[in-house]
């Protein structure tokens, strides 16, 4: 998958090429002033109780939709900025975020 670098024009919130961040974006790494990563942490939050009562593939569909409906819809966005997560990488982020979120609130 080939991936635009910032500024140039993507119209797609399908295609993983970015053209400019949002607001509702889910940025890697430890961005939590970013208004996409803080919504995130409180569907984390929120979620996490979920775990052990419902299969965990369940609860990161629950997160990873949420963040989809956002307007304009969320993505999730490498540590460069430049592509989006694939479905995969995603997938197995919002697991590994639950588990440790879950952790911590016992």
């Amino acid at each position: 998958q080939a991936s635009a670098k910032l500024g140039e024009q993507n119209d797609s919130s399908n295609d993983p090429a970015i053209f400019e961040l949002r607001r509702t974006d889910v940025l890697s790494g430890n961005r939590l002033k970013h208004p996409g990563n803080a919504l995130y942490k409180n569907l984390l939050i929120k979620y996490a109780p979920e775990i052990g009562e419902t299969e965990i593939n369940t609860v990161v569909a629950k997160v990873s939709k949420s963040i989809a409906a956002q307007d304009p819809p969320g993505r999730f966005i490498n540590s460069i900025g430049n592509a989006q997560l694939s479905g995969d990488q995603i997938h197995k982020r919002i697991a590994k975020s639950l588990r440790d979120v879950f952790k911590r609130a016992k």
